[in-house]
C-alpha cells in the first residue's frame, strides 16, 4: 500500500537578509521532520507531508536553520546577496528546474564535504597544536629539572669542597702536634 504525499499548506516572508518559510505540518517534530537546503532549492520531509521549494534566489545554507514546534516547521533562510526577490519561487520548465536543483543538490554535498575536511584538518592542526604545546611543556620541565641538578650537585660538590678542606686542616693540626710531640 503507497502513502499519499501531501503538500502542506506554508506562507512566507521577506526582508533583505532572509526568507522565512512557515509550513503547517499536523504531528511534526524535530525527530520526525527532515529539512534540507542548498543554494537553489530547499525541502522539508515529515511523512506523509513533504514540502520542496526551488528559491527564486541563493541561500547560504550553511546559515540558514529549521526550527519545529507544534506541528510548525519555520525555515529560516539567509540570502547569500542582501536584497528583496519579490516573490519566493523560480519560475522555469520542469526540465530546467529538475537541473538547476540538481546543481544546487551537488554544491550542497561539496560545500558538505568540504566542512567535513575542514572539521578534519582543524582537529589535526588542533591535534598538532596541542602535542607541541605538551612537547614544549615536557622540555622547559626537563629543562628546569637539569637546572635543579645541577645546582644542587654544585651545592653538594661545595659541601665536600668544604668537608674535604676541613679535615684536611684537621689532619694537618693533628700531624703538626705530633711532629711538635703533642705539647
Amino acid at each position: 500500500r503507497r502513502t499519499m504525499v501531501l503538500s502542506p499548506a506554508y506562507s512566507w516572508a521577506e526582508d533583505d537578509a532572509t526568507v522565512t518559510v512557515t509550513a503547517v505540518v499536523p504531528r511534526a517534530t524535530a525527530s520526525s521532520t527532515n529539512t534540507f537546503s542548498s543554494p537553489l532549492y530547499v525541502n522539508v520531509n515529515s511523512a506523509p507531508y513533504f514540502l520542496e521549494l526551488d528559491l527564486h534566489g541563493r541561500i547560504d545554507a550553511s546559515r540558514s536553520v529549521a526550527t519545529v514546534a507544534n506541528g510548525v516547521v519555520t525555515l529560516k533562510l539567509r540570502k547569500e546577496v542582501k536584497g528583496k526577490w519579490g516573490k519566493l519561487l523560480v519560475e522555469l520548465p520542469r526540465a530546467e528546474r529538475l537541473q538547476r536543483r540538481a546543481e544546487s543538490r551537488a554544491a550542497a554535498e561539496a560545500d558538505a564535504l568540504e566542512q567535513v575536511e575542514r572539521k578534519k584538518k582543524k582537529g589535526w592542526e588542533d591535534s598538532r597544536f596541542t602535542l607541541t604545546k605538551q612537547m614544549e611543556q615536557d622540555r622547559e620541565l626537563r629543562e628546569r629539572i637539569e637546572k635543579r641538578k645541577a645546582a644542587e650537585k654544585a651545592a653538594e660538590e661545595a659541601s665536600v669542597a668544604q668537608w674535604q678542606a676541613e679535615l684536611n686542616s684537621r689532619d694537618r693540626a693533628a700531624a703538626s702536634a705530633v711532629a711538635t710531640g703533642g705539647d
